[in-house]
């Protein structure tokens, strides 16, 4: 229902009813509300309303195939799905991804098997130049910069990897 409305508004420049037709559904099932910081429209906090938004919300002027979907909320603009999804995170506070070891949550997987590296105790980055290991590319980066000034490095994690 709630994604027809959707629909309704996106094709028709009947904003005000279509607001109150959605005030008045979610006065009776009382779920949190957001709004658009574009067009004004209450949002529903679910993932597939607020993405369909993000797709279709007509005051977002969409200048080129990167603005396919573009936050509700900020600047943010980009041409997948799925980034728009984990973009919507940062806003909404989901940490989806726990640790089984600690409390430590993540909006990201990739934040996640981060972090979960501190519980291995594993050092996967090396110094070429001495014993020095770390478990985090910057951390060698920086201790290259310091200790070994004459070899000093502009590297980013990539590079570093590899």
């Amino acid at each position: 229902m709630l994604i027809i409305i959707i629909y309704f508004y996106l094709i028709s420049d009947r904003k005000e009813i279509v607001a109150d037709e959605l005030d008045n559904e979610y006065e009776e099932e009382s779920e949190i509300m957001l709004k658009c910081n574009f067009c004004d429209l209450p949002l529903a906090e679910d993932m597939d309303v607020l993405l369909t938004h993000c797709h279709f919300c007509k005051p977002r002027s969409r200048p080129s195939i990167s603005f396919k979907y573009t936050c509700f909320i900020c600047e943010y603009n980009t041409y997948y799905r799925e980034s728009m999804r984990k973009h919507i995170r940062t806003h909404l506070g989901v940490k989806p991804f726990q640790c089984t070891i600690c409390s430590y949550s993540a909006a990201q997987k990739n934040t996640l098997k981060r972090h979960l590296i501190l519980h291995s105790g594993d050092l996967p980055f090396s110094c070429p130049l001495c014993d020095f290991v770390a478990s985090r590319s910057y951390i060698l980066t920086n201790h290259i910069n310091k200790k070994h000034t004459e070899f000093k490095t502009d590297l980013n994690s990539e590079q570093i990897e590899s």
